[in-house]
């Protein structure tokens, strides 16, 4: 996608133009679906079905298979380094565990199928096989469904953004009462959306575990207050908390590189005053901003992406740290990837490290090259740990008071 540069809307947002644009059709019945997942489980999928239109059939199931180019997966998504492979494999896992549900309670009459049946990655080729039975929810969608820019859904940083993001776009545009619109010309609109139904829509609580999935299938409209108070796998149950670290930095995320801008208000009721729901006003732009940094960007990490983190530098690195280490490598790197694959390649070409914590805290700090060190050999970046004193108490502490 090509944006202007120049600002013809007097408003300091630059017009989007159509040249490149990609866009990702997606059923409402999809994106309704409720399960646990991750931001690149996410972003796969919505990459895939922005290429949809490219699928073929596979002759022995009918599956409908889309492909994608594993380097078209990284380029898509800014990544470097060899670390994909791993994750897709995640991905892949997660993907043909998720069902769609078609439930009747009244009638006594469900139906529940996989989405996707099979992932597969083989000669940097990454496939997802969907379900035939699930056609026209996937290819041959006349109605009920939101358009996504894949360049919007690639760049968040956060999952709880993403997940937010697609809340937003499928309301403000679907059918219904909740729903007012307020201007044609502005394109705002408003509606209030039940809190517990977004904690369960933000993988905040786990809506997989039986005990949640016996209260949802129970009728056409579930108690999704029920849903959470029984779930056992679930986070942020104050409202303070919640909007403290989820709410608030996603919508800020949103409004920053998106192509609409949100406004909240939570909605107390009851003698206690509890939230229990959050009206929302949602513009849709025709613009989006152009003067935001695109790498020193200062991002939230949700708790859940940390913990994802140090579960990956946990299973990088072949020497077995304590927890603390690994959060001290983690809070350097600013749980960034690409820095500590970097550090951790140095590491690995450099012989007898005593002190590996130390070594990678160092190589991160001072971003020594593949030659061993910022401006010398890999023995000197080797002796520079050595004669630095690190003291990863003093570290911990220093986390933990930030």
């Amino acid at each position: 996608m090509e944006i202007k540069s120049k600002d013809d809307t007097g408003t300091g947002l630059a017009v989007y133009t159509k040249k490149e644009d990609v866009v990702a059709k997606i059923s409402n019945v999809i994106l309704r679906a409720k399960y646990k997942t991750t931001l690149l489980e996410q972003k796969v999928l919505h990459m895939s079905l922005a290429r949809i239109h490219n699928y073929t059939i596979e002759k022995e199931t009918g599956a409908l298979v889309s492909t994608l180019d594993v380097t078209d997966i990284k380029e898509c998504m800014g990544r470097k380094g060899n670390s994909l492979y791993n994750e897709l494999e995640e991905v892949a896992d997660n993907m043909t565990g998720r069902n769609i549900g078609f439930s009747n309670p009244e009638k006594k009459e469900f139906d529940y199928m996989a989405l996707i049946i099979r992932a597969q990655c083989e000669n940097g080729k990454f496939k997802i096989y969907y379900n035939p039975y699930l056609k026209d929810y996937i290819v041959d969608i006349k109605s009920n469904y939101t358009k996504f820019l894949e360049q919007i859904t690639m760049s968040f940083k956060s999952l709880h953004s993403s997940l937010l993001y697609q809340v937003l776009k499928q309301k403000a545009f679907e059918p219904g009462e909740k729903i007012n619109e307020i201007s044609n010309e502005l394109r705002t609109y408003e509606f209030e959306y039940n809190l517990a139904e977004l904690l369960l829509d933000l993988g905040l609580v786990n809506s997989g575990a039986e005990e949640v999935k016996s209260v949802l299938n129970k009728s056409k409209k579930p108690d999704y207050e029920k849903a959470v108070a029984v779930a056992k796998e679930k986070k942020y149950e104050k409202w303070g908390e919640f909007e403290r670290s989820a709410l608030r930095p996603a919508i800020k995320e949103i409004n920053e590189k998106t192509d609409i801008r949100v406004e909240y208000v939570p909605i107390k009721r009851g003698r206690g005053g509890k939230v229990t729901a959050i009206f929302f006003t949602v513009e849709v732009l025709p613009t989006i901003r152009t003067d935001l940094p695109e790498e020193e960007e200062i991002i939230t990490i949700t708790e859940e992406e940390k913990d994802e983190y140090i579960d990956w530098l946990s299973d990088l690195i072949d020497t077995p740290l304590k927890l603390k280490d690994l959060r001290s490598i983690a809070e350097e790197a600013g749980y960034s990837r690409e820095k500590t694959e970097k550090a951790y390649a140095i590491l690995k070409s450099t012989t007898q490290v005593d002190n590996v914590v130390g070594f990678m805290i160092s190589a991160i700090r001072n971003n020594y090259s593949s030659a061993g060190g910022s401006q010398g050999s890999k023995k000197s970046a080797n002796d520079n740990i050595m004669k630095q004193d690190y003291d990863i108490e003093a570290i911990e502490k220093d986390i933990l008071a930030n």
